[in-house]
Parts: structure tokens; sequence; C-alpha cells
């Protein structure tokens, strides 16, 4: 069931937080004509739904895709946060946008199916929801707000869209769980803190093309060794702050470019290699994820690969070539999905 949304009276308070110490905060809706159909409350504006908010106590739902003879386009700010019921949520082709907190803090929710209609998520759309495991964004999301899987404790793999431009501040902030990501090629920002303590990623790949890389990103994080390359020309301070693990930073550039920060390495001791490349640490074969398993994390990848909505790198296409006559394509996709279900052996690489 749905907990009452804040109090207006909070607000000052809630702002003052904000602006002091930078936390993402879910601010309460604008007053306008509250309608009700079934467990659903929306709004109308311009012939098009707006669910505000989900009164019901079901565990797997189905989002309704008309409101009151009106399209729902878009799911509102805050409109299931706290719903401590759900668990499956199916989004309805139709729906545009999904705002900020629309589904924070529900302890329960494990699966989010996302349609290609969506073309925004908003900041900490899916923080504190400790129970989800893996996401699928969509090719067609592209711009986010910040904290989108913010304490998600046991998130441990996420496939983002080719697309997608900037990741924003703290977006995987206290993952502890996450062991896969992909960063699409078409990212150039990575914002402040957006790794923190994401104490179970040993590895990711930043991809040619990436300008920025913001403060403390990484900070905390188990990374063990990561290469940088020569298109970034800005990085923050304590970068790698609290890194234990990592040992080595292979940067593509010859030498430490003027932009980035003094303090970029933060308290890290880990080795730097200028103008050399890491050496390829993709070696299980059907595993581009890099984690040290083959699932199905890793058969999406290949799949969104063959379909041209995400690209891997070449290290990742060395270990998904599953038949081994130097192509990769949708019959490696369905040997390795056989090769997850287990209806198929995979040979050794």
């Amino acid at each position: 069931m749905k907990t009452k949304k804040r109090p207006l009276r909070t607000l000052s308070v809630l702002l003052t937080v904000a602006v002091l110490f930078g936390v993402f905060v879910c601010l309460p809706v604008g007053a306008e004509e509250i309608l009700t159909e079934g467990d659903y409350t929306y709004t109308v504006e311009n012939g098009e739904a707006t669910i505000t908010g989900y009164n019901g106590n079901g565990s797997n739902i189905v989002i309704p895709s008309m409101l009151g003879g009106k399209q729902v386009t878009v799911i509102g700010q805050s409109s299931f946060e706290n719903c401590s019921s759900l668990v499956n949520v199916k989004i309805p082709y139709g729906v545009k946008e999904i705002k900020e907190c629309a589904f924070n803090s529900c302890p329960n929710l494990k699966n989010v199916d996302i349609p290609t209609s969506v073309t925004k998520l908003g900041g900490a759309v899916f923080g504190l929801c400790t129970s989800l495991t893996s996401m699928v964004i969509p090719s067609s999301v592209k711009k986010t707000g910040s904290e989108i899987f913010y304490g998600c404790s046991s998130l441990t793999s996420v496939v983002l869209p080719e697309g997608l431009e900037e990741i924003q501040g703290q977006f995987f902030g206290g993952c502890s769980s996450l062991k896969s990501v992909n960063i699409p090629s078409t990212v150039k920002r990575i914002i402040f803190y957006a790794f923190q303590d994401c104490t179970s990623l040993t590895e990711i790949v930043i991809p040619d093309g990436v300008i920025s890389l913001g403060s403390g990103i990484f900070y905390g994080s188990a990374i063990t060794h990561i290469e940088i390359p020569a298109s970034v020309t800005s990085i923050g301070i304590g970068t790698f702050g609290k890194c234990n693990r990592l040992t080595d930073i292979f940067c593509l550039a010859s030498e430490e470019p003027q932009g980035w920060d003094n303090g970029w390495l933060g308290d890290c001791t880990a080795k730097v290699h200028w103008g050399t490349k890491m050496p390829v640490i993709h070696t299980i074969l059907g595993d581009p994820s890099g984690d040290g398993k083959v699932n199905a994390n890793d058969y999406m990848m290949l799949k969104r690969h063959v379909l041209h909505t995400f690209k891997l790198t070449a290290d990742q296409i060395a270990v998904v070539d599953i038949n081994k006559d130097g192509k990769v394509n949708a019959t490696d996709y369905m040997l390795l999905k056989r090769a997850v279900l287990g209806t198929y052996k995979l040979a050794a690489k």
C-alpha cells in the first residue's frame, strides 16, 4: 500500500537539506485536479494522463495504458514511492516519461518492464529498491536524472542504452552487488560519484569518446584495473579515492592532460601506465560482461549488439563468436542463450 506523501510544511526543510548536502529530494507534486479510476489517481493535461498515485496492494501489476479514456503518457513523481507490495511491474507502451522517485523505496520490487516508448527517466526513479537485481534500459531512453539506482543493494547487472550521453551523479551510488554494467559508446560524460561504493564492481570499460570523468566516480569501488581512453580531457578530484584493490591504470594518453585535476588519483596507490593499452581481460567464452560467469546478461548484451542497439568492444567481441566462424551474428546469440538455458555446452575458448 502506498504511503502518504510528505506534508507541504516540510518543503523548506527538504530544500535546505538538498542545498547543503547535495542529496536528491523527492519533492511533493503540485496542486492539480486529481482524478481516480480503480487503484490509480491521475491528472489530465493536453488530453494525456499522468499517473500521480497508486492505492492498491498488488504484487504483480500491469499499469493501465488508458485512464478516464486518456492515454497514459507519464508515470508521475513519487507515484509508486514506498509501495512495499510491488514485486513485478509492467509499464505500457505509450508512456514517454517516468518522473522523479516514481518507484523510489519499493523494497520488494524485483522486475520492471520498461517499453521502448520511454525516452526519459527522472532522478532517483528506482532509488532504494533493495530487491531489484537487474535492469535493461531500452534504447529509446536518451536522458536520465541522477541517482537512478542509488542504494539498490541487490542490483547485479544493468544494460544501458546506446544514445545516452551522460551517466549522472551517483547513478549507481551504493549498489554494493553491482558486477556488470556497460558504458555505451555514445556517453561523453560520467558525472560525480556515479559508481561510488560499488564494492562488487571489479572492472569496467570506459569507451573511446568519453571526454569527462567527474569527481569521485569510482570512490570506494572494487575495480582492480582500468583503461582510460585518450579522449578523456577532464578528470575531477578523487576519481579513484578509496579504490584499495586498484593496482593498474592504463592511460592511452602519452602524458597527463592539463585538464586532469592534480588530485585525480585521490589516495589510490595504483601504478599508472602512460601511453599503454590494457591487456585483454575478457577470457571466458560467452562472458562479454567480464564478471566471470555466463548468464542472461551476457546473451542480452550480445543480442543488442547483433540488433545494433549496443556496441561491444573488440575484446568483448572476441569472446562471443560462439561457433568460431569469424563472425558475430544471430547464430552466436542463439547458441549463447541455449548455453545459459543449459541446452548447449560451450567449447573451451
